[in-house]
């Protein structure tokens, strides 16, 4: 939606999301990130750092990333609402309130949590992406390979090899 509008960070004035009852847990709606465990369940950080368009990847859970002052600022402009909320009736699950001078634009979508499954091809790059600088990319493709054809593999051990063979 960021995209697809020429939407950026500093033009946001809200960013409201609608999710299910979950994130009623505090550790969803928290304004506080201090490690990346607290940052893969916060809501809040995870749509700050997609709309500071923070290459999506182990950079997310980076301790420059998670302490960056434009993240830890755009946090206060998203809330969470669930069902439970008197703010939620008749709200999108998505809505992005945009402040562009003199007049306020809104947009919004539905059906986001019905939007999860990834295809091989989308698995593949990501794969990719999370072992990049820790594994060369020959031995990343490799390694994908044979997690690939992993109920072909006797020895699991060989998968084990190509990971520490880089450590």
């Amino acid at each position: 939606m960021l995209t697809e509008n020429d939407i950026h960070p500093g033009e946001i004035a809200e960013l409201n999301i609608k999710l299910n009852l979950l994130a009623e847990l505090p550790v969803w709606r928290s304004k506080k990130v201090e490690n990346h465990i607290d940052a893969q369940f916060n809501i809040p950080y995870v749509f700050s750092v997609l709309a500071n368009k923070v290459e999506i990847g182990p950079s997310w859970q980076a301790p420059e990333i998670l302490k960056e002052r434009q993240v830890t600022q755009f946090m206060k402009k998203v809330r969470v609402f669930t069902e439970l909320d008197d703010d939620a009736q008749g709200k999108p699950e998505l809505e992005v309130v945009v402040d562009r001078g003199s007049e306020n634009e809104s947009y919004s979508r539905e059906g986001l949590a019905l939007v999860g499954d990834m295809t091989d091809d989308e698995l593949n790059k990501k794969f990719m992406r999370n072992t990049n600088g820790l594994l060369n990319k020959d031995r990343a493709y490799e390694l994908l390979e044979k997690i690939h054809e992993l109920e072909n593999i006797d020895d699991i051990s060989t998968i084990f090899q190509l990971v520490l063979a880089n450590v």
